[in-house]
């Protein structure tokens, strides 16, 4: 079992053409195809699950689109080799299909989001973009 870094998931979905980055993509595909196969075990926590949907989205280095990135994290936690906590799999799909859905909340957001639905108790906040989200509430308290 080993646990990976964002760095080798964002090497994996993205090629470039520096070679010295070209060489960490082909090494991370190796790695990713075994874990793909099951042949190795791999785990992620969930602030590499935020650091990748946060690097691929940023309009400042890659600019993939929410959507996509989604779709590349979602394969991702599917891998027959990954294995995450109980719950953890549900949580993080869950929270990929919200950082899919709506453009205005982060990963964090939507990953915090996913786990008060799984515990199904109310999330107090003051972010207005996660009213849509169920679970989320915005709160005003009287002074």
């Amino acid at each position: 079992m080993i646990s990976l870094d964002s760095n080798v998931l964002l090497r994996y979905f993205i090629l470039e053409p520096e070679p010295h980055l070209a060489r960490l993509h082909r090494q991370s595909t190796t790695l990713l195809d075994s874990v793909r196969n099951g042949e190795l075990e791999a785990t992620i926590s969930e602030v590499v699950l935020h650091e990748v949907a946060s690097v691929l989205t940023s309009p400042r280095l890659y600019r993939v689109s929410r959507i996509d990135a989604a779709e590349y994290l979602a394969t991702f936690v599917n891998l027959p080799g990954l294995r995450l906590a109980r719950g953890d799999r549900s949580l993080f799909l869950r929270a990929i299909e919200f950082f899919g859905q709506h453009s205005a909340i982060s990963m964090a957001d939507a990953l915090i989001v996913a786990r008060a639905e799984r515990q199904q108790i109310p999330l107090a906040t003051f972010d207005r973009a996660l009213d849509r989200l169920p679970y989320a509430e915005s709160w005003e308290f009287q002074d």
